[in-house]
């Protein structure tokens, strides 16, 4: 392939747009791809880059001709791959039979559910889902967010693509990544020799497509970004999704890991609490500078109607930004020192009703009192309820991130490596684990070793 640089679209190159329009039309392709990818303008909001790729992908797919034949048989050979019993995966297609659909929603138990990429299957006149497609580059998958599409759109199959396969959190038929797709695109070049226009086309769609890799975390991105709303940089944003999609795997698969997942359950034993915690919790958006894994969800945030049942807590583990202490660490008393910038955090949240009731109970005077003992001999800082006005919160234990990845920063005199930056962050997470279970142990009365996780 040839260099980027010397790479250009051939509308551009044509004297006007109109002729370069015409170009499209005279070769028999749809001129709606400048639409299509206008409605994906970048905003504060609103990154666009997925839904960018998605029309892309689509337009392709719809007017190369062959590539959207070649691209559902690729599919169904990953699924026949996977399959004792192949036969259901012998589907007579064509590209006639074939139509692509993107940003399609349906409802599904009362409320709107969009999906990236549909592919259907047309049989006399009726049209089939024969495939739901989630396409991601840095972004984490939402809950159940394979299994909803699956239901909500009565699809055969299920395809999830993304940048790394540490981000495949939840089971699909197809889990593939871009450079896949790469690939496949050449073989589809190679194979069928489309014309000239459409294979610069394709090559052109295989540059868009090297996102590049994961880069380690650099001095500057563990300070305050003022130029970001929330005050994290892009860069630690995409890390912290690596590090935690991995983390999260280890959770669903059971590994022998200390697991987020028992200490949720240890937690809600202790503190007698009627919601479940998640078994695949998904890596959140950014809100209130933080930027991580809710293990309860976001159930804590309100009241139960039904008296008779404990009111929830939240347990989020990740990562906290509060450039301006609008929320978090002014309205403690003494104030946090931020002078560190970023810190990876547990916080139990809650209720703000019921802020008062926690703070009685048995369970929580025996865990602050072992956090405020033990939490500081392995450079923790605990604040406690007592210490934050915020009415939200009834614990939080923080380690700036200069601490937590010492050794493996810009700074100390080496090119950062995003390997062994993963494992000091999992260390710490571990680490902090342990601290908050020894409490809550205490609690429920078992000296159950963290490190044995049940299957």
């Amino acid at each position: 392939m040839r260099p980027k640089y010397e790479r250009y679209h051939f509308v551009v190159k044509a004297p006007t747009i109109e002729k370069g329009l015409n170009i499209l039309e005279e070769n028999g392709m749809e001129k709606d791809l400048f639409e299509a990818l206008s409605k994906n303008a970048a905003s504060d909001q609103l990154n666009p880059k997925e839904n960018f790729l998605t029309e892309l992908f689509k337009w392709l797919l719809n007017n190369v001709d062959g590539f959207k034949q070649f691209y559902v048989k690729k599919l169904l050979e990953v699924i026949k791959g996977k399959k004792s019993d192949s036969s259901e995966t012998e589907i007579t297609i064509s590209d006639n039979t074939l139509k692509v659909e993107t940003q399609t929603s349906e409802t599904y138990n009362g409320r709107h559910v969009y999906c990236d990429m549909l592919i259907k299957l047309i049989k006399e006149d009726k049209e089939e889902v024969l495939f739901t497609c989630e396409h991601k580059i840095d972004s984490a998958l939402s809950e159940n967010q394979i299994e909803k599409y699956k239901a909500a759109f009565s699809s055969k199959y299920t395809v999830l693509i993304t940048k790394s396969e540490r981000q495949h959190t939840q089971e699909a038929d197809v889990s593939i990544t871009w450079k896949d797709i790469i690939k496949w695109t050449d073989e589809f070049i190679k194979e069928n020799n489309p014309d000239n226009i459409c294979k610069e086309l394709l090559e052109n769609f295989q540059c868009f497509l090297v996102f590049g890799e994961y880069k380690p975390i650099q001095q500057e991105d563990i300070q305050f970004d003022s130029s970001k709303n929330n005050g994290i940089s892009s860069n630690l944003q995409n890390a912290v999704n690596y590090f935690l999609s991995s983390w999260n795997s280890t959770i669903v698969s059971g590994q022998d890991t200390p697991c987020l997942s028992k200490l949720a359950e240890e937690i809600k034993a202790a503190f007698h609490i009627d919601v479940e915690a998640k078994q695949n919790p998904q890596i959140s958006r950014i809100a209130w500078g933080r930027k991580g894994l809710d293990l309860f969800g976001r159930d804590w945030q309100k009241p139960i109607a039904d008296e008779n049942k404990r009111k929830g807590l939240g347990l989020f583990v990740g990562i906290l930004s509060d450039k301006d202490k609008m929320d978090h660490y002014w309205k403690c008393e003494p104030e946090v020192n931020t002078d560190k910038g970023i810190d990876l955090v547990f916080i139990l949240d809650v209720y703000n009703k019921y802020k008062e009731e926690y703070k009685k109970e048995e369970a929580y005077q025996r865990l602050e009192q072992h956090l405020k003992n033990e939490s500081e001999k392995k450079g923790w800082d605990y604040i406690s309820a007592d210490r934050m006005r915020n009415s939200w919160r009834l614990a939080i234990l923080r380690k700036p991130l200069i601490d937590v990845l010492e050794g493996e920063l810009s700074s100390d005199g080496k090119n950062p490596n995003l390997d062994k930056q993963q494992k000091k962050f999992e260390e710490a997470i571990i680490e902090g684990v342990e601290l908050i279970s020894a409490g809550i142990r205490q609690n429920v009365g078992t000296g159950e070793d963290l490190r044995t996780v049940e299957g």
